[in-house]
């Protein structure tokens, strides 16, 4: 199953690879997709542009920023919410979630490596 067919044509976005960085170094961490609610903009980080990612882990991220374009974003306690007990419960609905799951947490670190 494609990343689109999961959303029945409800999906208005964009999708790009985010800028590239001012130079490539070991990070400790790493956002690896964004959704811009107003440009309607997904961006995906420009270090899973390479030979050694999975499509199904690279689909895995755009299903998730997909995801914030039908779902709500409630305000709790004064700060957004993003991913609500609705939205986690659909992420894992994605076909291969628990193989891209495995997947990062084994190649967490060559990502990293940007």
């Amino acid at each position: 199953m494609a990343v689109r067919d999961y959303f029945e044509d409800q999906i208005d976005a964009r999708i790009t690879w985010g800028p590239p960085g001012a130079r490539r170094r070991r990070r400790r961490s790493i956002k690896m997709g964004s959704y811009s609610v107003e440009d309607r903009l997904i961006r995906i980080h420009p270090a899973l542009d390479r030979q050694f990612i999975p499509d199904y882990f690279l689909e895995w991220i755009v299903y998730h920023e997909m995801l914030h374009q039908v779902h709500d974003i409630p305000v709790v306690a004064g700060r957004r919410r993003f991913h609500t007990p609705e939205f986690i419960a659909e992420e894992r609905a994605y076909e291969h979630y628990d193989r891209a799951r495995v997947w990062e947490r084994q190649n967490l670190d060559r990502i990293l490596e940007y």
